[in-house]
This record gives structure tokens, C-alpha cells and sequence, in this order.
């Protein structure tokens, strides 16, 4: 059974979760997460001699959803990288020439995993 919030009772599974926390400027990253579940129900409802080239399918599609929110995920790195390089230009700088504050750019940027 699922948990209780408050008086009403959880049932929202994860695709419908999923679907009511998307950023909708953003979607074009998400993982195509309906296409993959219908292709994992059409492996689990296949024939033996059927299954193997579906599931060859699916990792397939799979290896290239993964893929593509990678892309998607150093894009955005990207474009943060940038505005935090715009703001850190425009910082006020000591008597000595540099910025106030810790530095923010290279020492604290996140590295992106290649799959």
C-alpha cells in the first residue's frame, strides 16, 4: 500500500509524477519516460523468439534517452557557467584588483558525467 499525506491517500505513481514536475521550457531533456515503459510491457508481454530484438530495442533507445539528457544537462551547465561568468565580471573588485568573495567559477563547478 502506499503512504498517507495528510488525509488523502498517495497514489500518484512516477510517470504522472514525473509529468506534474516538469519545467515545460526544459522538457525537450527529459528521458522519454512513456516510450520506454510501453517498450519494457511489450518485452514482458513478447514471445521468447520476439523478446530478444525488443529488448535490443529498448537498451537502444534507452543508451540514446540517456544520452540525450546528458547533452541536454551540459547545455545547461553551459549557459549557468556563462551567466555565473557575466555576474562574477560585473563583482566589485578589492583595492588589489580582485573580486570580493570566494572565487565561484572553476573552483566550484560541477564536472558533468559522459556516459
Amino acid at each position: 500500500s502506499r503512504p498517507q499525506v495528510g488525509y488523502k491517500l498517495y497514489s500518484m505513481k512516477f510517470g504522472a509524477d514525473l509529468k506534474n514536475s516538469v519545467v515545460p521550457e526544459w522538457a525537450p531533456g527529459y528521458i522519454a519516460y512513456d516510450a520506454l515503459k510501453a517498450q519494457i510491457k511489450a518485452i514482458s508481454g513478447a514471445e521468447a523468439d520476439e523478446r530478444d530484438a525488443l529488448e535490443e530495442t529498448f537498451f537502444a533507445t534507452l543508451e540514446e534517452e540517456l544520452e540525450k539528457v546528458n547533452r541536454f544537462y551540459l547545455q545547461k551547465i553551459g549557459e549557468f557557467d556563462a551567466a555565473l561568468a557575466a555576474l562574477e565580471a560585473r563583482k566589485p573588485r578589492s583595492a588589489s584588483g580582485d573580486a570580493l568573495g570566494t572565487p565561484a567559477t572553476s573552483d566550484h563547478r560541477r564536472n558533468a558525467i559522459n556516459l
